[in-house]
């Protein structure tokens, strides 16, 4: 289950933003704030600040991705998980980024998750296995720091070296020219709603 895709077995998704709702109570599913399952993927340059509760039994919750499987390669860079739930009261696990890492090659870069909302940012990873990078849990993403990283400058005092697409918003970090424009008005936006 995935606002953006539900199962992503080879492409990628870019620049998207993804709020709303996810409640389930399957079993065995991957669930995700941006993408359910991936094989052979990339994600990048994406927010979701989806509120997800999940009660079914073997499943597997990720702010961001929540199944990577199989024997292919995937890539997260630049995505934040703002969400304020992020809850899997059944059998399975959950993390800020990624739920489970379970078979395949994994690669992060500049992932964020408010470790307010949950403290891990992994749930889960195969015997075995290691991934390439790290995800980092943060109080509040919506931060000069967090914002210069997603952009790719650097960060020195109170300045960032670099502008972009990431930019700190009234109450959550934005993405401009997905989320909101310079403006503050929706531009494009996915609502899920998963009852």
């Amino acid at each position: 289950v995935g606002p953006v895709v539900g199962f992503l077995p080879k492409g990628v998704v870019d620049n998207c933003f993804a709020s709303g709702t996810i409640l389930t109570s399957g079993k065995g599913n991957g669930i995700g704030g941006l993408v359910g399952n991936a094989w052979d993927a990339k994600i990048t340059n994406s927010l979701s600040t989806i509120d997800i509760w999940v009660s079914g039994d073997d499943s597997y919750v990720g702010g961001v991705l929540g199944y990577a499987r199989n024997t292919g390669k995937v890539s997260i860079d630049a995505c934040v998980y703002d969400g304020s739930i992020l809850i899997n009261s059944g059998n399975g696990v959950a993390g800020g980024a990624i739920g489970f890492f379970e078979a395949g090659d994994l690669s992060t870069s500049r992932i964020y998750f408010d470790k307010d909302v949950i403290e891990t940012g992994v749930g889960k990873t195969s015997d075995g296995l290691s991934m390439e990078g790290s995800v980092s849990g943060v109080k509040n993403a919506n931060i000069g720091k967090v914002v210069c990283d997603l952009n790719g400058g650097q960060w020195s005092g109170s300045e960032c070296s670099k502008d972009g697409i990431w930019s700190i918003g009234a109450t959550r970090i934005v993405h401009n020219g997905v989320s909101l424009d310079a403006a503050g008005n929706v531009v494009y936006e996915i609502l899920f709603d998963a009852n």
